[in-house]
């Protein structure tokens, strides 16, 4: 894993640039906002069967893409943010490859499809896509959104020695502020290394709350507001776009494999 992973993959029919534009699919891969990347997926047969385009993108996993302090000093979210700018690159280049930039689908599993349902109440996305497909996953999931991103914070800074010795409760912001300075400070590798590995062996005793875990956060911005308040506010979802565009909901089957594979017993 790298910081320099804002790569997108463009798959295109065989015949493509003869006749109309072609509609267009945006995947957002899945792996818990920590691992995972685009190259996994090869759509060949999704797009020849359908006579579509598809793009596969990649962005910032873990603590490079979404650690938060919880405050100004790193609000988060920077993982999103790369899926709003693949999405702006799409609405501004996708007709070079014979797509239609006005027709435009984005669909992701799992992490991926919190992020699609992160995308589609926000004010950043707004004309960047028509429809949204979400399997096995919305931002209501239980590990689709951190509500208290300072745990991790302050675990992840003392993994790095990022964590100040003395601790001011009345000035949080210029203690956020020196912990972020440290990490600027470290490596890409040294950053990754201090996320440690997920404890997988906890998966089936614990609430997921209490496992260490990166995922969006209610920034104020991308995400003004904890998803339940956006989608009860109609006024809202008009105006950012998200009743104007189609959606299908479901689950993928036999997503459990993954845990018995894990646990084989």
């Amino acid at each position: 894993m790298s910081e320099d992973c804002l790569h997108l993959n463009v798959f295109t029919p065989p015949d493509v640039g003869v006749g109309q534009f072609r509609k267009v699919m945006v995947w957002i891969h899945g792996g818990g906002f920590a691992m995972g990347n685009a190259g996994l997926y090869i759509p060949s047969t999704l797009v020849t069967d359908n006579d579509v385009i598809v793009v596969t993108i990649q962005y910032r996993l873990g603590p490079l893409g979404f650690l938060s302090s919880g405050d100004k000093a790193l609000p988060g979210n920077l993982g999103l943010r790369d899926q709003v700018l693949a999405l702006q690159w799409v609405k501004n280049n996708i007709h070079r490859f014979g797509g239609d930039a006005d027709d435009v689908t984005i669909f992701g599993e799992s992490a991926g499809s919190g992020s699609v349902a992160a995308l589609s109440v926000t004010s950043a996305t707004r004309g960047l896509f028509n429809k949204a497909i979400m399997q096995s996953g919305t931002i209501l999931s239980p590990w689709s959104l951190l509500e208290d991103p300072r745990k991790q914070f302050y675990e992840h800074s003392k993994n790095t020695r990022c964590f100040p010795r003395i601790y001011n409760p009345w000035d949080r912001r210029g203690y956020h502020e020196s912990i972020l300075a440290c990490l600027k400070r470290k490596s890409p590798k040294e950053i990754l290394e201090a996320q440690g590995e997920f404890p997988y062996s906890d998966l089936l005793s614990k609430n997921i709350e209490e496992l260490p875990y990166y995922a969006p956060v209610v920034d104020g911005d991308l995400l003004p507001r904890s998803p339940v308040s956006l989608l009860s506010d109609k006024e809202y979802l008009r105006r950012v776009g998200a009743l104007d565009r189609a959606y299908i909901l479901g689950i993928n089957d036999n997503e459990g494999a993954l845990l018995g594979s894990i646990f084989p017993k």
